[in-house]
């Protein structure tokens, strides 16, 4: 046998490669793996995967990071919109409800008017005649005005406006047979009364309820919920573009990035003290001069009905008992309503009317009709009238400026978000454009 046949592989198997033959055998390896999996061929292949991922990174992170910018802007441009709109409608609801009570108590003033000129006799007091009017015209500008102020008080007020005119006339049949001196007067007087308290005051307290909620609701709503979470995961998405930049180029800072990320984080702690200084006018204004501005309201309100019950208890003659029972209710609630708005000089007015009050009846319950009647319808210094009409007109004024301080104080505070909407809107999409020029800055200088 010769030593070439005694050396040679068995068929099948591919031949060793010899010492002195290295080509060789990289050929033989790369015929059998492949050369993804010679050492070369892995290095290359690494570089490649490399050179692909990287810009395809740059480019995602591009997209999200210039999204989660407009984004930011979106949602901050929103909230101020809101802010300021929800402050324009609290305005807009207090005027409202401050509009409906004076209705109300223009009302029931009017009606304390008419009942209490019904107790002279015969020909009223020019004075007496000229307020009376004065108040019904008053109320109905008040429900033209109210009408147009909110829509959605525009069918209730339409049913009130028929009732005024309908307790306008039926007083007038009051005031004719009271003239003439006719008994029939006097029932056409309670029923005017009872037909106003039963048509009109449920429509107007429905009224206030509804414009209240409104008010409230609107300054409860002064808040950011969205701003914060979303504004929160912006900035964190930005941070995390500035670290995979820095980690992965070896630079510290982009400058374009970082200040993208510093825009956005600036405008959201603007825009959230924005939203917290407007919230926390709003719940200073809501134990401070719009409570005042309701609570006064409501105690002129009560007090002019119980004005009106003191002559009505008059009028009957020795049977005062249900409007004395309703004055006494009502004098509870001026005085409850007058403590809470913490308004003591107005308790002082009320106190000098109902001293006025009790003397009245302590005269007509021992039989001094007359002197109760005097004492009721004086127009001096002193007297019943005089006493309640400081009242009144105190009460009016405190309405109206605390009224306008929360209503002036809403509205203003409604422009700057609206202007700052703008503002934030136009730095989110500087961020943004920042946040696309830093990572295109960095696909440039990438040398794959």
């Amino acid at each position: 046998m010769s030593s070439a046949q005694a050396t040679a592989p068995p068929p099948g198997r591919p031949q060793a490669a010899s010492a002195g033959n290295p080509a060789r055998a990289t050929q033989q390896q790369v015929a059998r793996t492949g050369p993804q999996n010679t050492p070369a061929g892995r290095a290359g292949g690494q570089q490649r995967t490399k050179t692909r991922t990287t810009p395809q990174l740059l480019r995602m992170w591009m997209v999200i990071s210039v999204c989660s910018a407009l984004l930011f802007g979106l949602v901050t441009m929103l909230t101020m919109i809101n802010t300021s709109d929800a402050q324009t409608r609290a305005a807009e609801n207090t005027a409202q409800m401050i509009r409906v009570q004076e209705i109300q108590a223009k009302l029931l003033r009017a009606d304390a008017l008419a009942t209490n000129a019904f107790l002279v006799g015969g020909l009223e007091p020019p004075e007496h005649r000229a307020e009376y009017d004065a108040a019904l015209d008053d109320t109905s500008r008040l429900i033209v005005e109210a009408s147009q102020a909110q829509p959605a008080d525009r069918e209730a007020l339409i049913a009130l406006n028929q009732i005024v005119n309908d307790y306008a006339g039926a007083m007038e049949q009051a005031r004719a047979n009271n003239r003439q001196g006719f008994p029939a007067g006097s029932a056409y007087l309670e029923q005017a009364s009872n037909d106003l308290r039963a048509g009109a005051m449920p429509v107007l307290d429905s009224l206030v309820d509804a414009n209240q909620t409104r008010a409230t609701n609107e300054m409860d709503s002064l808040t950011a919920p969205w701003l914060v979470v979303v504004g929160a995961i912006c900035i964190i998405v930005q941070i995390g573009c500035c670290v995979w930049c820095a980690r992965r180029f070896r630079r510290v800072v982009n400058v374009p990035l970082l200040i993208s990320t510093a825009a956005m984080a600036c405008t959201w702690v603007a825009g959230l003290s924005v939203v917290s200084s407007a919230g926390a006018t709003a719940d200073q204004l809501q134990d401070d001069q719009y409570q005042v501005a309701r609570h006064v309201a409501h105690a002129r309100i009560a007090g002019n009905e119980a004005k009106a019950q003191e002559s009505l208890g008059l009028i009957s003659h020795g049977s005062p008992a249900v409007s004395e029972r309703i004055w006494t209710e009502q004098d509870g609630l001026v005085r409850e309503a007058l403590d809470t708005a913490g308004a003591t000089a107005l308790l002082d007015d009320w106190e000098a009317y109902t001293s006025e009050h009790r003397a009245i009846r302590t005269l007509d319950n021992v039989g001094q009709w007359d002197k109760a009647v005097e004492r009721a319808t004086g127009t001096g210094s002193s007297g019943a009238n005089t006493s309640f009409a400081t009242f009144d007109e105190n009460a009016a004024q405190l309405v109206s400026e605390s009224g306008a301080h929360t209503v002036d104080t809403l509205a203003g505070n409604a422009l700057p978000p609206l202007v700052l909407a703008w503002v934030f809107t136009a730095a989110s999409v500087a961020a943004a454009i920042l946040a696309g020029v830093g990572i295109r800055t960095r696909q440039r200088e990438y040398q794959p």
